[in-house]
């Protein structure tokens, strides 16, 4: 069965010798293709971690689990979601991800390649996925997200990638 949907397209560029430049920004496109059992990928954008340890462990500190559990304030919390949300918002625009809602529901996966546990991802995770609400998500209820899934890789950068949900 094909189906037309939404998804990114990522392209290397090549240097003057013919060999890859580094990554490219791709576009998004409406294209035809087969729908695999895993979903069809709809929209994948990178987010940058801070460049030097000290930023890191800064952003780990602040941003983790842990830091909720420990009891931070109101007015902390808010201004942190502001600022995830900000950058989420800021990097899907560089990707060049249209501000268009979905009409299927989605699976969302997270890849970080930070020091902390898999489970300490959740309020970074949960600001993201806020930010997308209201740009490709029309709500974040059981309806529109089916599932969200947090993983680790060594890219050095935090990777979202946003599936049709099947």
């Amino acid at each position: 069965m094909k189906r037309v949907h939404t998804q990114r397209i990522d392209r290397e560029p090549k240097d003057a010798q013919g060999g890859p430049q580094g990554p490219k920004q791709g576009k998004v496109c409406h294209c035809e293709s087969k729908v695999a059992s895993h979903g069809v990928l709809v929209a994948r954008f990178e987010i940058p971690y801070p460049t030097t340890k000290r930023g890191m462990t800064a952003w780990n500190k602040r941003f983790g689990v842990n830091a909720y559990y420990s009891g931070k304030h109101y007015q902390a919390r808010k201004r942190d979601a502001d600022e995830l949300h900000q950058i989420a918002l800021t990097c899907m625009r560089r990707a060049k991800i249209r501000k268009q809602f979905v009409s299927y529901p989605v699976d969302v996966r997270f890849f970080w390649d930070d020091r902390l546990d898999v489970d300490n991802h959740a309020v970074m995770g949960k600001a993201f996925v806020d930010a997308m609400k209201g740009y490709i998500l029309p709500d974040d209820n059981r309806r529109w997200l089916k599932r969200v899934s947090h993983e680790f890789w060594d890219e050095g950068k935090i990777g979202v990638e946003i599936w049709r949900y099947e």
